[in-house]
Formats: structure tokens, C-alpha cells, sequence
């Protein structure tokens, strides 16, 4: 399973990883798409200053690449609020994220393609670009303050 850590705010305890086996194509011909499932592998952010940290992804962007340099499609953005909260009870790694991307392709991408692999083993490169959102939770206790 091919995997690689990402940095969020300097802390790199994060993960996203791909199952090659569970790629697959949909739409057929007439809304042909490549289908990637990733899993995002989650820990709360520590912070040198004021300690642990939350964070949400907002977006998730992506692109794909045939044998590490050509440019084959980017992904239909991922637009969701997933929100790692702070530690307090939580494991390293133990929170996941699953996301399928979707990669349209046109006949003429496919058929660049199989020139491109003439038969042969093709290598894909997944770059991916998340937006993320930092805070620190409010907490508002029974008196109506704020607690942190």
C-alpha cells in the first residue's frame, strides 16, 4: 500500500495512503472516470507554543500524473469539514478519513495513455493539496463563559 506522510503546521504525524487493488474506472463511455480511494490517517497537531491544536480539512485537491512527470487530470475538488480534535483521549493515528477521488478522464487522455504505456506497466504519481483550518475549540460552560 503505497502511503507518505504530510505536513500540517510543521507536524508531519499524518498520513495519506492509496490501496492499489482497490483503483477502478466507472461511468464507461459516456462519463468516464478513474476512481481512487485514499485513507487519511489523523493525529492532533502539537504545537510548540500553547500545546495541542485541532484542525479541519475543508478541501481536498488532487492531481495525477502517468510515470511521475505527465500531467493525466485533477481530481473533482473535495469540499468537506472532517475535524481532528485536540488529543484529550485520542491515540496517535488512531483517527481515519476515507475519501474516493474522482479523476474524469476523456477518450483522448485514455487513448494518450495507452500510447504512452505501449503495452507495458504504467507508474502514477498522486499529489494532493488539503486546506486546513487551526483552532482552538471554544468551550462554553454552563455559567455561559468561556471555559479555554
Amino acid at each position: 500500500m503505497p502511503e507518505n506522510n504530510f505536513t500540517i503546521w510543521s507536524y508531519s504525524g499524518n498520513k495519506i495512503s492509496v490501496e492499489p487493488a482497490d483503483i477502478r474506472s466507472e461511468g464507461k463511455e459516456y462519463h468516464p472516470r478513474l476512481i481512487i480511494p485514499t485513507k487519511l490517517t489523523l493525529s492532533p497537531i502539537q504545537a510548540q507554543i500553547g500545546g495541542e491544536k485541532a484542525f479541519s480539512i475543508l478541501n481536498v485537491s488532487t492531481r495525477l500524473f502517468a510515470n511521475s512527470q505527465i500531467k493525466i487530470t485533477d481530481a473533482i475538488p473535495w469540499a468537506f469539514a472532517y475535524t481532528v480534535p485536540r488529543a484529550q483521549g485520542i491515540q496517535r493515528g488512531e483517527l481515519f478519513s476515507r475519501m474516493d477521488l474522482e479523476f474524469p478522464i476523456t477518450p483522448h487522455q485514455l487513448n494518450h495513455l495507452e500510447y504512452v504505456r505501449q503495452g507495458g506497466d504504467m507508474v502514477f504519481r498522486l499529489s494532493a493539496w488539503l486546506t486546513i483550518g487551526i483552532f482552538d475549540p471554544l468551550i462554553v460552560t454552563a455559567g455561559g463563559r468561556q471555559d479555554e
